[in-house]
Parts: C-alpha cells; sequence; structure tokens
C-alpha cells in the first residue's frame, strides 16, 4: 500500500574515497572492528529514547529558513493504514477525506459518501491508529425550491480547531435537480463545542452554487471560509471568501480573490482557480495558497485538464476582483498538471504542499517564503508514501516536526504520518562513548522508520577533536536487530562506517571508537545504543562547518534510508558543527 517515493538504489558500503590513495591501500586490508566490549552478565540494558522525545526543544521560527532545500518527509511506519470501507460504513465509497487535531489532542475525520454529493460522516481516534464507528454529520433530507420539490445533499466538507478549541465543520450543500441551474446550493456549518461529542444545528452561511469550502483561522480571531465559486454549465469558476468576526456566529463580505482568466463564451469572460487551501506563513502576513485550476486548451467546447497554482497575498485582506478581473498578481500559474491541492507548514519554516497527479497523492516541500520548491522541477522528484490511487488527499499538522496525510483509494482511507529530516545541530559536548546515551542532551536528531521494522534516530556533538554519532534503533517487533551503514563527508572527505546488527563497529579510518549497548525503552521496547567517536581530523572539519551526513538500515530484505538520498553527498542530511 506504500512505497518510498523518490528512493533510488543503494551505493555499496565503501565506493572510492576521495583521500590520500596510497594510506587509503595500506587501510583497506586492514578494517577496524570496534566492540562491544564483553559486558557483565548482571549489566542491565540502557535507556533508549524514542522519536517522540526527539525534536521538542523550541526553536525560533523559520529556523531552517534558507536550508529548506535539504529537508525531507520520512513516514513513519508505525502510523501507516488503510481504513478498508467495511469499517467506515459509508452508503456509497468514503472519498474527501479530512483529519483535524482537535482541542484535546484526539483526532477526528471526516468522509463523504461517493464522489457526487449525497452524505458527510465522521469518526474519532485517540491515537491516530484505532477509530470509533462513523457517525453522520450532514443526511440528506427533502426540499423544495423554485424548481420544485428536490433533495439537499452534502459534499467536500473541511473543518477548523478556533482558539477556544470549538471545532467548526463547513460543507458544500446542492439540490440534487436544482444544482444545474444554480437553485438551492449554498455552504452549511455546524459546530462542537466538545470536540466532536455532539454538534450545533445546521446553518447556512452562504447561498450559492459553490464547491470545496475551506475555513482558517486568523491570528487576530477572524475566521475566513474560502469556497469555489462556481457556474458549472459554463464552467466558469473562481476562489471567493467570507469572513466572520464573531467566531463563526455570522458571516459577511462575500468578494472574489482568485481567478485566473480562460476564454470569453458568447460575450461572457470565463475564469477558473478552484478547490482553494490557504495557510498563514511564518511570517505572520503572507497568505499561501495552493489552487487547482480547470482549463479547456480547446475552447469552451473542449475537454477538461486540471493544473496548479501558487497564489500569495500580503495581508489578510484582500484586494476584491469583481466579476470581470483576474488575480491576483503574486502568483505562479499552472506550473504542472494536478489536482485537490493542501497546504502545511511547519514552525521552522518548511512549507508542504500535497496534490493529486495521476491519482497518487503526491507532497513537495517548499521554502519559508511560498516561493522555492525541492526537487529538479514541478515535474519531477514528488514525495509519494501511499501505493492505493484515488482522489482528493488532505494534510493537517501534527507537531513541529510530523504532519498527517490522508488520501482515499479503491479500498478504503490511506492514513500516514510524515516526520520531518532536517538539517540538525552537533553541539559542543562531553562524550564518554560507552553505549550508553545518557549523558547526551541535544534532543535534535534525524529519523528513519518508514520501511524497516525498525525504528532508528540518530544524533551528534562534537568536542573540537571528536564528531560524536549516536544511534538508538528501537526493535519492537525483536527482529534481531539491523545492519546500519553511516556516512560523513567534508569538503570531499568522506568517512564510512558500519554498525553490525550485534553491536560491532566498523571503519578503515584510524582512530575510530565505538561501544554499544542492548537496552529498553521506559515503555519496555527493546533495541540497542550505539555512540561512534570519529577523528575531526580524518574530515579536516572544525566548528562552523556543515557535514553531510547518511545512514540506511538494513533489516532482513528490507533496506531503509533517507528519502531521495543517492550515493551524491548533495542529496544527503545536513549536520552543522556548533
Amino acid at each position: 500500500m506504500f512505497n518510498r517515493g523518490g528512493r533510488q538504489a543503494r551505493p555499496p558500503l565503501y565506493p572510492s574515497d576521495p583521500m590520500n590513495p596510497r594510506i587509503l591501500s595500506l587501510l583497506a586490508a586492514c578494517i577496524l572492528t570496534i566492540g562491544p566490549a564483553a559486558a557483565p552478565a548482571e549489566e542491565r540494558p540502557v535507556r533508549l529514547h524514542t522519536l517522540d522525545e526527539m525534536n521538542t526543544a523550541a526553536a525560533p521560527l523559520n529556523s531552517h529558513a534558507g536550508a529548506e532545500r535539504y529537508s525531507v518527509l520520512e513516514s513513519v511506519r508505525a502510523y501507516r493504514q488503510l481504513l478498508p470501507a467495511e469499517k467506515l460504513k459509508t452508503d456509497r465509497t468514503a472519498i474527501y477525506p479530512r483529519i483535524k487535531r482537535m482541542a484535546d489532542g484526539r483526532y477526528i475525520l471526516f468522509v463523504q459518501g461517493g464522489q457526487i454529493a449525497s452524505r458527510i460522516y465522521y469518526c474519532t481516534s485517540d491515537d491516530l491508529l484505532h477509530w470509533s464507528d462513523t457517525q453522520i454529520l450532514f443526511e440528506p433530507y427533502a426540499v423544495t425550491t423554485s424548481e420544485g420539490s428536490d433533495t439537499r445533499c452534502f459534499s467536500t466538507v473541511d473543518a477548523v480547531v478556533l482558539a477556544d478549541g470549538d471545532l467548526l465543520a463547513a460543507c458544500s450543500f446542492r439540490a440534487a435537480k436544482g444544482y444545474k441551474h444554480n437553485v438551492g446550493c449554498g455552504i452549511m456549518l455546524r459546530r462542537s463545542r466538545d470536540n466532536g461529542a455532539t454538534w450545533s444545528d445546521e446553518e447556512i452561511i452562504f447561498e450559492g452554487t459553490n464547491w470545496e469550502p475551506y475555513l482558517l483561522q486568523l491570528p487576530d480571531g477572524r475566521i475566513q471560509c474560502y469556497f469555489t465559486d462556481c457556474l458549472p454549465a459554463t464552467r466558469n469558476s473562481g476562489t471567493s471568501v467570507i469572513t466572520s468576526t464573531d467566531n463563526g456566529r455570522t458571516w459577511h463580505g462575500h468578494m472574489r480573490v482568485c481567478r485566473q482568466y480562460k476564454y470569453d463564451d458568447k460575450g461572457v469572460r470565463i475564469f477558473t482557480d478552484q478547490m482553494p487551501c490557504f495557510r498563514l506563513l511564518n511570517d505572520g502576513e503572507t497568505l499561501f495558497g495552493f489552487l487547482e485550476a480547470r482549463l479547456e486548451p480547446d475552447g469552451p467546447q473542449g475537454s477538461s485538464i486540471y493544473t496548479m497554482s501558487t497564489v500569495r497575498n500580503r495581508g489578510f485582506d484582500w484586494q476584491p476582483l469583481g466579476e470581470n478581473t483576474a488575480g491576483p498578481a503574486d502568483r505562479e500559474t499552472n506550473l504542472f498538471k494536478g489536482c485537490a491541492g493542501y497546504v502545511s507548514t511547519f514552525p521552522s519554516g518548511e512549507i508542504v504542499v500535497s496534490c493529486n497527479i495521476d491519482r497518487l497523492f503526491s507532497l513537495k516541500i517548499g521554502d519559508s517564503r511560498g516561493r522555492v520548491f525541492n526537487g529538479r522541477s514541478w515535474d519531477e522528484d514528488w514525495y509519494r508514501p501511499f501505493d492505493g490511487k484515488g482522489f482528493w488527499g488532505s494534510l493537517e499538522p501534527m507537531d513541529a516536526h510530523r504532519v498527517i496525510g490522508t488520501m482515499h483509494c479503491d479500498e478504503g482511507i490511506q492514513i500516514g504520518v510524515f516526520y520531518l529530516n532536517h538539517r540538525i545541530d552537533a553541539p559542543k559536548a562531553r562524550i564518554r562513548p560507552d553505549g550508553d546515551g545518557r549523558e547526551w542532551r541535544s534532543d535534535q536528531a534525524l529519523f528513519i522508520g518508514s520501511d524497516s521494522p525498525t525504528e532508528t534516530i540518530f544524533r551528534a556533538c562534537h568536542d573540537d577533536k571528536r564528531l560524536y554519532l549516536l544511534a538508538e534503533q528501537l526493535d519492537p517487533a525483536s527482529t534481531g536487530g539491523a545492519e546500519i551503514r553511516l556516512s560523513v563527508e567534508c569538503g570531499g572527505r568522506r568517512v564510512d562506517l558500519t554498525i553490525a546488527p550485534e553491536g560491532s563497529v566498523a571503519s578503515p579510518i584510524p582512530g575510530v571508537r565505538g561501544a554499544s549497548r542492548a537496552g529498553l525503552t521506559p515503555a519496555g521496547v527493546p533495541g540497542r545504543a550505539t555512540e561512534i567517536a570519529v577523528p575531526l581530523a580524518a574530515l579536516q572539519a572544525r566548528p562552523g562547518d556543515t557535514l553531510r551526513f547518511n545512514a540506511t538500515v538494513r533489516s532482513g530484505a528490507v533496506e531503509d534510508g533517507f528519502t531521495a538520498a543517492t550515493d551524491d553527498p548533495e542529496t544527503w542530511m545536513r549536520i552543522e558543527l556548533k
């Protein structure tokens, strides 16, 4: 169900090294093997740390601005799941999933039944792994419109958790027969004050044909509801917004804010820009949007294609476009073929965008300004963590280093958690490399654990003479551990190391020291901690330098590593010597 996305074949352990070849020729025949030393039988397991304990220290906003191109996402294997259709029990295929983290720390998942408007369901979870039975939030019922008797149906739900803990859920409604005549349509809202246990009555906050409402609360308390403002018969759309200044009780100020011109059809200007998703960037003033466009390259009667655009607005207030104007000006338009965009941000500065490309959930990391995105081009280097093909994915921040992703597929709803690996610091510290990491104070860490049944976290520090690496590997399935291969590079000089499953450390570099000990997490999960000391002279590195670091973890036939890393050190993670 899941794949690495962007993973390339792993290089051999010891490729050619740029160090003095005469020295290496002597070393090749006598690779050093270090410990672990024989331990007394009564020695207790060391205390192992978990991923949840890493990267928790507060850091300045945009701490990694300028270094986002080295940041990658790593799927957390423990959170992978497929919620099957029989579990969701929707009237038709469950699609359009949206997950929100509620004020009490639990999670709520919204889906709709069927690709065309029907019912809206929800379920909740304490841990993203075990989900309650679904309940209906919006259910069809009979209405009378100017066209006569009809049925009101619901689709494309999204939600927001407000600063006071209230949960707002908004969706489009339509009259089944009146929709094509722009009759009996609008946006409906319900509120929960108790984390989804109970809900207020339905409330209409907008009347008019629309799709895909999206809710965003701003730091000044205002709530914006963006939506696709559309006339389906002429394929005319665009993004509009309405605003609430009283915590979602009343709404006003309908205006068109994002549109690109397509063509004239019978004297009418036709626009697009739809399925909006906006986030406030860390500068506190830029609204960044990732929008879909429906285009007809051959004109009004031609078939449609879908492309993605990025949009920025400086400030919380938009310039209204009126009925015949395109905008805003600060945008990159129709960058690539794709649809169903979503956006998330990290406090460290990275922006994550997701969309559907060839029915696959596809993610990219961008810089703190939303202008430069990783990879060779928009057509390449996407991270695709799900194998299942489907429609309409979404993202939700989980914490400062994790984002939740979800998308429909033919078998159900795919859910994953993606960990942010980015540059870490190696602070100055006094370390005794004895296999016990209790003296490590920095919690900045890198993580590997998407494919392998083991999870491994890596930390670094130095004492001006040596670089210290700590690898803590958890083995919850008691597979017997894994082989870890490490590489560190600086200025063309490279050190390669291997940690065997039983903990011995091998390297062709003189002066490398290592020790490894079995351990347990506080919850009793077994594993192993390995500390390695590498002479900085072997790298000719000093404080202030940035090292390139790579690792692979092999457990049986499974080899795991950092997303998109190859034998080229430019693709490796960064460690900065402080």
